[in-house]
């Protein structure tokens, strides 16, 4: 068993200077009074699609939003303030509540569907059961959604799937907070940087690889585009994500047009050379391949037009 001290390391979480500790105490406090509708519609979101609010707020937005967008575009420096929260008891204004059409179930699932470099689909930490009575989502398990949104995984305290209410929070099942805390709690902005670009370059599910590049755009938009290209350079290959997961998972280095118009979407408003001439291989690969243009939809085309044209225009000037 290895030493007290060296197990004592792993779990240690960096201090951070007073300063960005009051300052990140005084944003969730006031993210506590966001409204119930608000915080149901920003934590049911899917992650990959990261609420816009986190991003770039309104101007007329409650104080909450505002200030959950300074904790989000804190990225890696409010990772340890987060952990250090993620059983912190102060109740929000969201409550689920299980009614006769919406069944309100507890799981333990620690990133649901993220399978982490292997073939397992689930993790499942706990037996699951169904919630009872209404549940107050508590400042703990709103920084454990937090924490997710920052680091492009699953943690869903209120996700709802057709008439199902999935809640996987620390408040109900604690070994959710320390594992959080053991994975994220010595994150740097490098070691953010490398798991979004990982995330994007080398995804282990489906649609992991766009919420790496929101979140990138959002953190890192000055490399962004270096791990696009580095995804975009990969085989075009055409019916992935219609297989099993163990077949997607088998076929990660490759990448399916709407996987890729997913990506290009994101990129519409943000120039750059070398995204055009890609945009020129790219083209002429499922131009060439009637395969690829049965399965390219026409959003695709046009966006790859529009990019092949910039570049072509900018070698005649």
């Amino acid at each position: 068993m290895p030493p007290l001290f060296i197990l004592a390391s792993l779990l240690w979480i960096p201090p951070q200077s007073p300063t960005a500790s009051a300052n990140f105490e005084r944003d969730l406090s006031e993210c506590l009074a966001i409204k119930s509708d608000t915080l149901d519609r920003m934590t049911r979101a899917e992650p990959w699609k990261l609420p816009e609010e986190l991003v770039q707020p309104a101007s007329q937005s409650e104080s909450g939003v505002q200030a959950m967008s300074r904790l989000f575009l804190a990225g890696a420096d409010a990772i340890p303030f987060l952990c250090a929260h993620l059983k912190d008891p102060r109740p929000t204004q969201l409550v689920v509540v299980p009614t006769l059409h919406i069944l309100a179930e507890v799981s333990a699932f620690y990133d649901e569907y993220g399978f982490h470099q292997s073939l397992k689909q689930l993790e499942k930490l706990e037996e699951m059961g169904s919630l009872p009575k209404p549940f107050r989502v508590p400042c703990g398990d709103l920084c454990f959604w937090l924490l997710g949104e920052i680091t492009n995984r699953r943690f869903s305290p209120n996700q709802q799937m057709a008439q199902i209410a999935r809640i996987s929070a620390p408040s109900l099942f604690p070994q959710l907070a320390d594992r959080a805390s053991r994975e994220w709690g010595h994150c740097s902005k490098e070691t953010l940087y490398r798991s979004l670009a990982r995330d994007l370059e080398s995804p282990d599910m489906m649609y992991r690889d766009s919420g790496a590049l929101k979140r990138l755009l959002a953190l890192y938009p000055g490399r962004a585009v270096d791990c696009l290209l580095v995804r975009i350079s990969e085989p075009l290959v055409s019916g992935i994500l219609e297989a099993d997961v163990e077949d997607r998972l088998r076929h990660r280095n490759t990448l399916d047009p709407y996987q890729l118009q997913i990506l290009l979407k994101e990129m519409e408003s943000v120039p750059d050379a070398r995204l055009d001439a890609a945009a020129v291989r790219l083209l002429a690969k499922i131009q060439r391949s009637p395969k690829l243009m049965d399965a390219a939809e026409d959003d695709l085309i046009s966006m790859l037009k529009r990019r092949a044209a910039a570049s072509t225009s900018k070698k005649q000037d």
